[in-house]
């Protein structure tokens, strides 16, 4: 009779683990917790989670206080899952603000999702933009074969981005830090400057100005697709615990831009004395 109340009490927890909880799949919780809501912010304020869910959270009850009895003697009987033991946590509710519910371990001696999860959950949402094309010609005005075309990316497409993945007590902040551009001219060149390059600026003198990025077109054309890619070095680090480390660069291409290319003959006024 004992064997048989156990079984029916695993059977219980068994059909109360599969109930829908937070979209987790795509996250990879650590092992025994059974899914958790993941918050991101971005550092452009916009709220964002797994599912999709905007503001969505996600509360964590470990007391069952507000619940029948049966439940409370039930789970109190339920042995914890495979390599864990009752000193390293308990059952507990998990409750979200999208109506969805389940009981889950948590775990009391490591966080309920490994900080680097959070990290790559962050990574997901990093609010990247593409870079913006400025020259100089600029766009839109003929270009000189044999002279340089400065360039640079709009500086609003420039500058660290941050994106912060939390579950109650511990996030983790992914900072995005661009480093470089590739222009790839359309004739066949590239440029990789190292740095979003340097605004011409009509209101210095020719001597002061020095582009720190450039290009010289060396044929003419109508139409030259010019594109800019930045790239973007990415580090995280964890709070509530001592974690952090680096992910994959990253990289955004602009839309093509077409540069016109001409070249300007000189014109001889010496004339020969008769």
């Amino acid at each position: 009779m004992r064997r048989l109340m156990i079984l029916a009490i695993l059977a219980l927890a068994g059909t109360l683990l599969a109930i829908e909880g937070p979209a987790a799949a795509d996250v990879g919780p650590t092992r025994g917790s059974g899914g958790v809501g993941i918050g991101v912010r971005t550092s452009g304020g916009t709220g964002i989670s797994t599912s999709g869910a905007s503001g969505r959270t996600c509360r964590w009850t470990v007391t069952q206080a507000n619940e029948p009895e049966p439940f409370k003697s039930i789970w109190a009987k339920v042995p914890p899952p495979p390599g864990e033991t009752v000193a390293s946590g308990q059952w507990a509710r998990w409750d979200c603000s999208d109506g969805t519910a389940g009981i889950a371990w948590l775990p009391t001696n490591r966080p309920v999702v490994a900080p680097v999860v959070l990290a790559r959950e962050a990574y997901r949402y990093l609010p990247l933009p593409a870079p913006r094309v400025r020259t100089n010609p600029a766009v839109g005005r003929d270009q000189l074969v044999n002279l340089r075309t400065w360039l640079w990316i709009d500086p609003a497409t420039w500058g660290a981005r941050s994106a912060t993945a939390s579950v109650p007590g511990l996030s983790a902040t992914v900072t995005a830090v661009p480093v470089s551009v590739t222009w790839a001219m359309g004739d066949g060149g590239r440029v990789v400057c190292r740095g979003p390059g340097t605004p011409y600026d009509p209101k210095r003198p020719e001597a002061a100005q020095h582009p720190a990025c450039a290009y010289i077109y060396r044929h003419a054309a109508d139409a030259y697709a010019v594109t800019a890619t930045t790239r973007w070095r990415i580090t995280w680090v964890a709070h509530g615990v001592q974690a952090g480390g680096t992910l994959p660069p990253l990289a955004r291409s602009s839309p093509a831009t077409l540069l016109r290319v001409v070249e300007v003959q000189a014109i001889n006024n010496n004339q020969t004395s008769q």
